[in-house]
């Protein structure tokens, strides 16, 4: 039987300290026992640091749990994209080793049809020892999906939401990932 790993796109808003969870102590602790995996928004925005990574490991040690991290978007959402930001953010990342899930590609709505050379450069950049998965928002790739085949030639959609998930290989290549699956904020992943 296939595990599922459920979770939301953060582990702490307001409104849930005292009320859903415990009002002290760690939200990510908190948050990991009752979900097995979140959605990382925080690092669309910024490179985590050494230490947050380090308590978030420690929030989550001796459990399953998975964190999807979004891609920083100085990467995914620039028209001469940050490679320096994405080999930090990599380095930061990969001390949470058997806790990372796939990687969130989030492309913005103007990378149409037109931008496949720059998806294709992003990820002939990514490594093959993660999962990624990508999320595309032009319209164009939701009428003519065929589109993506030469960027990520096996895809899976997910029939509640619009994301691609592919897993890219050695040298670039691209492909669904095989093995169980992992469900996270609408992301039908699979899970290794």
């Amino acid at each position: 039987m296939a595990k599922y790993h459920l979770g939301l796109p953060a582990w702490a808003f307001p409104g849930w300290s005292g009320e859903y969870f415990p009002a002290t102590g760690s939200a990510l602790s908190h948050y990991a026992r009752v979900f097995n995996t979140v959605e990382g928004n925080t690092t669309f925005y910024r490179v985590p640091d050494a230490d947050s990574v380090a308590r978030w490991l420690d929030a989550v040690a001796a459990t399953d749990f998975r964190f999807s991290f979004k891609l920083p978007r100085s990467v995914t959402h620039e028209r001469r994209p940050a490679w320096n930001d994405l080999q930090q953010f990599l380095n930061v990342i990969e001390p949470l080793g058997e806790h990372l899930g796939p990687f969130l590609v989030q492309c913005p709505a103007t990378l149409g049809p037109d931008s496949l050379e720059e998806l294709q450069a992003l990820f002939n950049r990514l490594p093959g020892t993660y999962q990624y998965a990508l999320e595309v928002r032009h319209a164009d790739f939701f009428s003519r999906p065929a589109l993506l085949e030469d960027v990520a030639p096996r895809v899976l959609r997910d029939p509640v939401d619009p994301h691609l998930v592919v897993q890219v290989g050695p040298g670039g290549a691209a492909g669904v990932a095989d093995g169980g699956d992992l469900l996270t904020a609408g992301h039908l992943l699979s899970d290794r």
